[in-house]
């Protein structure tokens, strides 16, 4: 819940960028362990688009590289 409100509140858009993509690859598996365990109830089809998403976000970076 932590990482949710620094991104939501930008604290981790102002981290390196290896905290930031650590950050969103950690949601990512999170979210992946949630989809894989709850397969009759996440089976719509829109999850594995969010996970694609997350997963493209993770590499993207934040906003303002700093060194």
């Amino acid at each position: 819940m932590g990482q949710s409100l620094g991104f939501a509140f930008g604290f981790l858009g102002k981290a390196p960028i290896l905290i930031h993509m650590l950050s969103w690859l950690v949601i990512y598996f999170l979210y992946l362990s949630i989809v894989n365990v709850g397969q009759l109830f996440y089976g719509f089809g829109w999850e594995t688009m969010l996970l694609e998403v997350g997963l493209f976000a993770a590499f993207m970076g934040p906003e303002e590289v700093t060194p």
